[in-house]
């Protein structure tokens, strides 16, 4: 929030901060959810009744 109001305001540097750190952020939660969904399935061959 303090970010959207600098940039607002003309702080420009604590934007490209803040765009920066919501891109890793995002990065990571993209690699943990496909990381998530291949153990999923292959939990899913592991446990085939």
């Amino acid at each position: 929030m303090q970010g959207i109001m600098d940039f607002i305001m003309g702080g420009n540097e604590i934007n490209v901060l803040d765009v920066g750190v919501f891109l890793r952020a995002f990065v990571i939660i993209c690699l943990f959810d496909s990381m998530y969904m291949a153990v999923i399935s292959i939990l899913r061959m592991v446990i085939k009744p």
